[in-house]
């Protein structure tokens, strides 16, 4: 499955949450504070996994993409990614 993981990082970035993240899956960072995730778990599953790795005071948003339900102005690369997990999904040029 195909998630959205989005990081708000004030302060220095902790090298132990990206290893953890890189731990749950295939991941790809589409811009700052924002990867998506290919991981065989779920959305709480995500979250129970990060949230132990963020500094105090620090926000985590995790959802799943799916087709039809998902739009946005993202890289070549980031779209190429999404198109592997979600089927059928529409890439315009």
């Amino acid at each position: 499955m195909l998630y959205l993981v989005c990081v708000s990082l004030c302060g220095e970035e902790p090298m132990d949450f990206f290893s953890q993240l890189d731990r749950l899956g295939e991941v790809l960072q589409s811009f700052p504070g924002c990867f998506l995730l290919c991981s065989r778990y779920t959305v709480l599953g995500i979250r129970e996994r990060l949230c132990g790795y963020l500094p105090p005071g620090e926000s985590l948003v995790v959802t799943r993409l799916r087709r039809d339900e998902c739009a946005g102005k993202l890289p070549p690369s980031s779209k190429k990614f999404m198109g592997l997990y979600i089927d059928g999904l529409a890439t315009p040029e």
